[in-house]
């Protein structure tokens, strides 16, 4: 259904409320969604803490297969100091800018519009709804006003649309954005410094360009300096009335991945109907640019699915797919011209590179995936988080629970779940 059909839809409902029943329908609607991040149609606001990072190197001669760099965090820069010199005795000036970084450490979460002064420091669920409860009716109404006028234009910002249940998933979202980027910055590090005369630094581009386990083309890693929230009007925030004025009407996109694994599961012998893994997942199904690439081709026609998502194997995150359709061309080659594993640069060569899949939000209406897949669009991914409390009266009969970490969806996924 498109946002411009909700929004009709939501006015019918709306207009013929009085202004005592408006107020008790948003905090109704604010009991079911207490905490909706946005950066103009939300009740959640953030500020950064700005702090320093230390990079302690992992020790290269341990017997651990693949010994990872680890990341200390100070709000003191003395402290920062501190470590360097526990850490790297003597070292020199350049080598501490190289691993003593300025970044964001954390977050604070406040209740309230975007201006600083009407903000409070967001402490339970009660007090964020008490706190943003005509904020939210505003919106509603400005939402409903919106009708007869184009309302697709959205800015693209840093973090997507989603339906946080707790204050901790949302300090935990957007410090997952800064941790990704002081991670990438320490593997880098880790995987290009040498050390000469006891005196820790950065290789050069010539160094780089001389050895044959180092690219030249390898670009420091850039620290998040500021997590932005989406830029309204956007589809999700009528997404999100129209389901509380409208529940049940449409399934979400995680509810039909759920009924639609049981149903597929059960064709395959030793299958487990009850449970999904992720892509992240340490099992078969997820693969990264260093898998190889028959074993992949065989499990993608032995499960019936012509996209697989190819991941980063450090950071988790998609970097490309690997479209069965494209192999069609390569029918006269012989073996030897596929490649080996799943390296990025030689599947573009190949031509069997694909783009990274669209990424939607799991609770997002399967509408959504339906008009990406209308378009010819393959797949698409969403992120799996498990509730911090589970619902306890939710019935799994008849469909499988999802392992937390990032789930695909196909057309597949649709025609089960609307064909069974």
């Amino acid at each position: 259904m498109e946002t411009q059909t909700k929004l009709e839809e939501i006015s019918k409902k709306w207009d013929s409320l009085t202004t005592e029943e408006k107020e008790q329908q948003t905090k109704a609607f604010l009991k079911q969604n207490p905490f909706i991040v946005n950066r103009d149609n939300g009740n959640i606001r953030t500020s950064e803490k700005s702090g320093f990072i230390v990079i302690e190197l992992a020790d290269t001669e341990s017997f651990e297969s693949n010994p990872m760099p680890e990341v200390h965090s100070f709000k003191d820069p003395d402290e920062a100091n501190k470590k360097v010199e526990e850490l790297y005795p003597s070292c020199t000036p350049e080598w501490k800018e190289v691993i003593c970084k300025a970044c964001v450490i954390e977050f604070e979460v406040a209740v309230g519009k975007r201006k600083k002064a009407s903000q409070v420091p967001a402490t339970d669920e009660e007090m964020v709804i008490e706190n943003s409860h005509q904020h939210i009716r505003q919106l509603i109404q400005s939402h409903v006003d919106m009708l007869g006028r184009n309302s697709s234009n959205s800015k693209k910002t840093k973090i997507g649309f989603r339906k946080y249940s707790t204050l901790e998933e949302i300090k935990a979202d957007y410090l997952q954005q800064v941790e990704e980027s002081t991670t990438q910055l320490a593997i880098y590090i880790q995987k290009n410094h040498a050390v000469r005369d006891g005196k820790h630094r950065i290789l050069s581009k010539a160094e780089k360009t001389e050895s044959t386990s180092h690219s030249s083309n390898e670009i420091e890693p850039t620290l998040v300096e500021e997590v932005g929230l989406r830029v309204a009007p956007d589809p999700d925030f009528v997404d999100l009335i129209y389901s509380f004025f409208y529940p049940g009407e449409e399934p979400t996109i995680g509810e039909v991945i759920a009924r639609s694994h049981y149903l597929i599961a059960m064709n395959y012998e030793g299958e487990d109907t009850h449970f999904r893994q992720s892509l992240t997942s340490k099992g078969r199904i997820g693969v990264t640019t260093v898998s190889d690439f028959k074993e992949t081709v065989q499990m993608m026609t032995k499960y019936h699915f012509t996209t697989q998502p190819i991941l980063d194997p450090n950071t988790g995150a998609c970097v490309g797919s690997l479209n069965l359709e494209r192999m069609v061309g390569l029918i006269h080659h012989e073996s030897e011209f596929l490649p080996s594993t799943l390296n990025l640069k030689d599947l573009q060569q190949s031509g069997l590179l694909g783009p990274r899949p669209p990424m939607l939000d799991e609770n997002a209406s399967i509408a959504l995936a339906e008009a990406l897949f209308a378009k010819g669009c393959q797949a698409i991914l969403f992120e799996h988080r498990p509730p911090l409390q589970p619902d306890p009266t939710g019935s799994q009969e008849g469909r499988a629970t999802l392992e937390a970490g990032l789930h695909i969806m196909t057309p597949v996924d649709i025609v089960a779940y609307i064909t069974e």
